[in-house]
Formats: C-alpha cells, structure tokens, sequence
C-alpha cells in the first residue's frame, strides 16, 4: 500500500499500491467499533466494507498522492511518473 485518503464524510476509503492500482471501498458506520482491531473481517463482518470502483489509470507506476474533493465527488490520483488523474466518481458512489 503506497497511499491511503478517506472522504471527508468518513463514508468511503481510497487505497492505493505501489504497482498503481486504487480502489475504493464504502465503509459501514459499524467500521468504528472495529479500527483496533488487527484481524480481517470475516463472515458476518464482511459487510463492513465493499469496493465500489478501481482505477487503472497509473497502472505500472507508484501511487504518491491520493486526496478527494470536499464533496468527494472527485478523488485526485498522482503517481511517480507524474501522472494526476482527476476522476468523477460520484456515479460509482451512490450505488
């Protein structure tokens, strides 16, 4: 993992590698009762996180910078190459 940026409404999480892939995840408002935990959620706990949307833009380059608009409508992406990448996904959001 390269980089890591949650909205500002805490509501969704963006994660990066260092290969380039980024994926969005939805977080559960439930996901606060366990952010000490060191385990992976399992069975019913699954529910606590899903993806919504990757982007294969800086494929093959490290993600540096991830950060979202304040509405989180957009989320910015710049990699080592020195891509930036601006990405409406307010769509894949209100799924």
């Amino acid at each position: 993992m390269s980089a890591v940026a949650c909205s500002h409404d805490e509501s969704n999480v963006a994660v990066a590698s260092t290969r380039g892939n980024v994926s969005i995840y939805r977080l559960s408002p439930s996901v606060h009762f366990h952010v000490e935990s060191n385990t992976r959620p399992t069975g019913s706990n699954m529910d606590l996180y899903s993806t919504l949307h990757s982007i294969t833009q800086h494929a093959g380059s490290a993600v540096k910078e991830l950060h979202w608009s304040l509405q989180g409508k957009y989320l910015y992406v710049g990699d080592s190459a020195g891509m930036l990448t601006q990405t409406d996904v307010s769509e894949k959001l209100s799924v």
